[in-house]
């Protein structure tokens, strides 16, 4: 008789991203995205996911350095010191900005999980490691 195997992949990890998978989220290959460089350094955007989100909320398109731009300014934003507020308000509110979020038209946001996705604190030296990241 062979024993199951019970740990945090198997009992919290797993199930977890199954249920996001049900929920119409995609998997992001954490691999596929490092490999193909798809993954901005110090926001953790997926480059490869953002650009079209962004053109379909937007219905426009964006060149690959208007793109940085756009992941330029919000890494300067979540740089400042006011608890995310002005993150926040660029998202429901984004007057002179591009759309972010879509909230009138759910389904043209992009919605992924993917796991085990390391974020760096450049500044402090430090990083940590969520095990499922949306």
């Amino acid at each position: 008789m062979k024993l199951k195997e019970f740990n945090e992949d198997t009992r919290v990890k797993i199930p977890a991203v199954i249920h996001f998978l049900r929920l119409g989220y995609d998997y992001q290959s954490l691999d596929e995205a490092m490999r193909e460089c798809f993954i901005e350094e110090y926001t953790n955007i997926f480059i490869n996911r953002f650009k079209p989100s962004l053109e379909r909320i937007n219905n426009q398109q964006f060149t690959n350095s208007e793109i940085k731009e756009i992941i330029e300014e919000i890494r300067q934003i979540v740089k400042n010191n006011d608890s995310g507020k002005e993150f926040y308000d660029w998202l429901t509110n984004p007057q002179d900005r591009v759309k972010l979020i879509d909230f009138d038209n759910i389904k043209n946001n992009d919605f992924a999980v993917c796991c085990e996705l390391k974020f760096y604190n450049k500044e402090l030296g430090n990083h940590f490691r969520p095990d499922i990241n949306i």
